[in-house]
């Protein structure tokens, strides 16, 4: 959970900054894939893959879709032939293109699923804490009075014997009455 923790603060950044910073991935990856080209012959899309992850995890749905679109124009300007030019020649650099567009943009949808279902889940904890530290303190609080109530019960003279036992039948039915409405209203 601690990754997602980075991930919420990011997704707090201005649009500006977080388009940004997804533009510069994007550039990084394509520099690191013009680096390593030989050794990554007919695979002109496998580095754009993780900057499309890494963009869509740490900032939000539109920089996951802003790094697919970069991705595929600067694949194709720069890794598919014809290059220096966005326009695709061969029906398998299209197909290549569409997939690796399709495929990109369901992984940024994934992601973007996958954060607001931890954002909901770390939600829910927080409520949770908050609900457990409330049933601790009515705990403590239904406890301290029970105690007061025996030792209220304990002090009074011997001779009032049937007072205290009818009073004491009274005021057990009384915190069973309040445990139960506690429980109902789910406090």
């Amino acid at each position: 959970m601690s990754i997602f923790r980075h991930t919420f603060l990011t997704r707090g950044w201005p649009t500006w900054a977080r388009y940004t910073v997804t533009v510069l991935i994007v550039f990084a990856s394509l520099g690191l894939r013009l680096i390593l080209g030989h050794y990554l012959p007919g695979t002109p899309f496998l580095l754009f893959f993780l900057a499309i992850i890494v963009c869509s995890a740490l900032f939000d749905h539109g920089s996951g879709i802003l790094a697919v679109l970069l991705s595929a124009a600067l694949s194709k300007w720069y890794l598919i032939e014809p290059t220096g030019t966005l326009n695709v020649g061969r029906t398998e650099d299209i197909v290549g293109l569409a997939l690796f567009v399709a495929i990109g943009l369901i992984t940024a949808a994934v992601l973007e699923a996958l954060h607001a279902v931890a954002s909901d889940l770390a939600k829910a904890n927080a409520r949770l804490v908050a609900s457990e530290g409330d049933k601790d303190l009515l705990l403590r609080e239904a406890s301290h009075r029970f105690n007061n109530e025996l030792t209220m019960l304990t002090t009074r003279p011997p001779d009032m014997a049937d007072a205290v036992f009818t009073d004491m039948i009274r005021r057990m039915a009384m915190h069973q009455l309040v445990d139960e409405e506690l429980r109902r209203r789910g406090k």
